[in-house]
């Protein structure tokens, strides 16, 4: 018998506690593991329901779909979250391009990686016996709890004649039992076999994040998740604002357990993404953050923390919570026990990737039309703008803001501005109605524009 030791963690009532329990496995030394094959008494690869999912379904083409930067005309800028669902509601502008998955990653696609990884020597752990999967470079930690069990799910990988499989017929399930370790792994790996940038750096403990200007896999932001799934209405639902229906999405425990990633075509967001209300939660990129109602600028959370922010929420969720602003929760990134770092993986997690490109950084007025190498977003102007340098500007630039009669208002000092940040934010709050010049200066060259404050 394998002792589970099983913690539980209460959230603030910010937050959803839908979570099922996070668990780690400790095979005790000298107890004998039973086999997976050995072992069939409540697993879920003897659930009538699933055997009824699983069929003989071809594999799912997970491709990387584009996120335009063009949100209901106004490019880059969304509101994050929902008047009486969060705290608060800001205004958030994204410059950078990516594109993110159509999927949450399948366990096929998982398993593909693994054998890669494994291939090139960069796996250790007790995979062999099938308990766990760890990263040989850098801090090791917990990537695939491969004897993960809770709730009648289980992994859905095992290794098996030198190589990592898919059990059964599970090849286009999201891959669960996975920490977010191994899911920053997952898009190393991907970025590695591509010839890109590696966007996360395994040497330290914890491991750091690259968000912006590389070329590169990695895991979207609450935010760029949050854009991409409301697309471009601040719609309720990835489909749209149509109520949620047993077509539409897996929750309110229709079924108990994860679902195949293509079952919900009627669920697909208008950009084509799929699966991004219930079945499973999805990792992202950032530590949990307070809503405040100030705007903020390609955001990537807290620096530091060891609580992950998902979202998407989850099978057993009801179909209020399955709302794409709705904030599904967190889980432990790791904790310290015995002297060891462990991590947490769960029946209920997975995740999608998202594609950074270098440099990235663009003109948000650049969508459909010809403008400027300066330029600003939203104009007219309420209070917050967003002024935008074409790529081409690198080094140290000054704005100059002038009303209609030609008087000095107001100067931006010391912008430093590079390839890989090309965008500030301005809040124009305590000027007042009307049209306003403003000068761009670099060593170089001078370049104007307008706006109007309303």
């Amino acid at each position: 018998m394998k002792t589970k030791i099983l913690f539980l963690f209460l959230i603030t009532s910010s937050f959803l506690s839908s979570f099922s329990q996070m668990q780690t496995t400790v095979t005790e030394p000298g107890i004998e593991k039973i086999q997976w094959e050995n072992n069939n008494a409540g697993q879920s690869l003897e659930n009538p329901e699933l055997k009824a999912l699983k069929g003989n379904a071809a594999l799912v083409e997970n491709e990387m779909i584009n996120i335009p930067l063009d949100y209901n005309g106004e490019a880059g800028v969304f509101i994050m979250g929902e008047e009486g669902v969060n705290s608060n509601t800001f205004e958030v502008t994204l410059t950078y391009n990516f594109d993110m998955s159509k999927y949450m990653i399948t366990n096929q696609e998982y398993a593909d990686m693994l054998n890669y990884a494994l291939d090139e020597g960069l796996l250790t752990g007790n995979y062999q016996s099938n308990v766990s999967v760890k990263n040989a470079e850098g801090f090791s930690y917990e990537l695939l709890d491969l004897d993960g069990s809770w709730e009648g799910s289980v992994c859905q990988i095992e290794y098996l004649d030198g190589a990592f499989v898919v059990k059964d017929d599970y090849y286009n399930y999201p891959v669960i039992f996975v920490s977010w370790f191994g899911t920053a792994f997952y898009c190393n790996m991907k970025s590695r076999m591509e010839g890109l940038t590696e966007l996360y750096d395994q040497t330290p403990n914890p491991w750091t994040r690259t968000f912006y200007g590389q070329d590169g896999y990695r895991l979207p932001t609450e935010h760029e998740w949050e854009y991409a799934a409301t697309y471009n209405d601040e719609r309720h639902y990835p489909w749209g604002n149509q109520p949620a229906t047993p077509d539409h999405a897996s929750f309110n425990n229709q079924y108990t357990h994860s679902t195949p990633v293509d079952q919900y075509p009627l669920g697909v967001s208008q950009l084509g993404l799929m699966d991004m209300a219930g079945n499973v939660a999805e990792f992202t990129n950032n530590y949990v953050f307070s809503y405040t109602p100030d705007p903020q600028l390609n955001p990537t959370g807290p620096e530091e923390d060891d609580r992950i922010s998902h979202k998407g929420n989850t099978f057993a969720a009801d179909a209020e919570v399955i709302k794409c602003h709705w904030r599904s929760g967190w889980i432990k990134q790791y904790y310290f026990m015995s002297g060891t770092y462990h991590t947490f993986a769960t029946n209920d997690v997975s995740f999608r990737i998202l594609r950074s490109y270098a440099g990235g950084s663009i003109n948000i007025n650049d969508v459909g039309q010809n403008n400027p190498s300066v330029n600003n977003y939203p104009n007219p102007v309420n209070r917050y703008t967003t002024f935008c340098l074409s790529d081409e500007m690198n080094g140290t630039a000054s704005i100059s803001i002038f009303n209609s009669f030609g008087q000095l208002v107001h100067v931006i000092e010391n912008i430093k501005f590079t390839k890989a940040n090309n965008a500030v934010l301005f809040d124009a709050g305590g000027l007042k109605p009307g049209i306003y010049f403003y000068n761009l200066e670099t060593n170089d060259n001078t370049i104007s524009n307008k706006f109007v404050k309303i």
